[in-house]
């Protein structure tokens, strides 16, 4: 590994621990772990990114700060969502469930093929995925009618 991919990889672990993810939520770690997420980092490295994202999404306070950053995170989300590991597209899932919070976002992941992957990933036979792609649809299913 790296040094780069070790700074890396100590960035993403500070978000491991509950107290520091409101901290750097506020010093603004979001647009640090979006770039994470479309740079050529490894894809251990995208996959735990993924994770810190979606372990910020379900903080309700910062909510916000995911929906804030648009259509860049959310293609960075499906690309995961579509070619990553279950535990990854579990973890996309879950921060699509926030970021998709918005009528603009939730029409962007429609017509960018999301729905097409929350099927695929119904598909899948591991039932914690398929019930996180099933939140996302009914998530969806409010602004895309």
């Amino acid at each position: 590994m790296t040094l780069i991919e070790k700074k890396k990889n100590k960035l993403i672990n500070v978000l491991q621990d509950d107290k520091n993810v409101l901290i750097v939520v506020a010093q603004g770690i979001v647009p640090v772990l979006v770039c994470l997420l479309d740079s050529s980092s490894s894809l251990e490295i995208k996959e735990k990114t993924v994770t810190a994202i979606a372990k910020i999404s379900t903080v309700a306070s910062r909510k916000h700060v995911m929906i804030a950053e648009g259509l860049c995170i959310l293609n960075n989300l499906q690309r995961v969502l579509e070619f990553g590991s279950v535990l990854g597209k579990e973890n996309s899932c879950i921060a699509l469930q926030a970021v998709g919070y918005t009528k603009n976002n939730a029409r962007a992941i429609g017509s960018r093929g999301g729905i097409s992957s929350f099927l695929e990933i119904c598909q899948m036979r591991t039932s914690k995925t398929q019930a996180m792609a099933v939140g996302e649809f009914l998530c969806l299913r409010k602004f895309l009618r």
